[in-house]
């Protein structure tokens, strides 16, 4: 059995981007089941949030917010008879970690990074191969972006 770790942040994004690999999968009519550990990224809590919400309650939006994501990746992944686990990043430990962990448990596994990326903010790496972000890219796309708009005003 093929195990696949994946990691998404936004059920669209990483419906669109497992899409073409499940394809693929079944395109190959291999009749291997594939096991698909599916860890949910919560987005973090804003510090003006925070100040105000209990750690205990900011636990429970995350569970919920993880429910939700579930609830619209597992049905796609467990089509094809997969077995599909869920489970949420630590808060407290890195991704890093946590696939390294994933890892010696399941020999093998495929690591998948399907997380929305965002602009102007650096995502952090799932392994120790990934090359983190460019926040100088970043930069110089924003300084762009702007100079654009003000040079539209003139």
């Amino acid at each position: 059995m093929e195990t696949m770790i994946v990691y998404a942040d936004d059920a669209e994004y990483a419906r669109k981007t497992l899409t073409p690999l499940l394809a693929t999968r079944h395109g190959q009519n291999t009749n291997e089941e594939s096991h698909w550990i599916v860890v949910a990224c919560a987005p973090s809590v804003t510090n003006d949030v925070a100040k105000w919400v209990s750690p205990e309650a900011k636990d429970l939006w995350r569970d919920d917010w993880a429910i939700a994501l579930f609830g619209q990746i597992k049905p796609i992944l467990g089509a094809a008879g997969n077995t599909v686990s869920t489970q949420l990043a630590n808060a407290k430990s890195s991704l890093i970690d946590q696939t390294s962990e994933l890892l010696k448990l399941h020999k093998g596994a495929k690591v998948i990074d399907a997380r929305r990326p965002k602009f102007g903010y650096d995502l952090q790496p799932v392994t120790s191969e990934q090359p983190a972000g460019n926040k100088k890219l970043a930069g110089l796309a924003a300084a762009v972006t702007v100079a654009t708009v003000l040079a539209a005003d003139f």
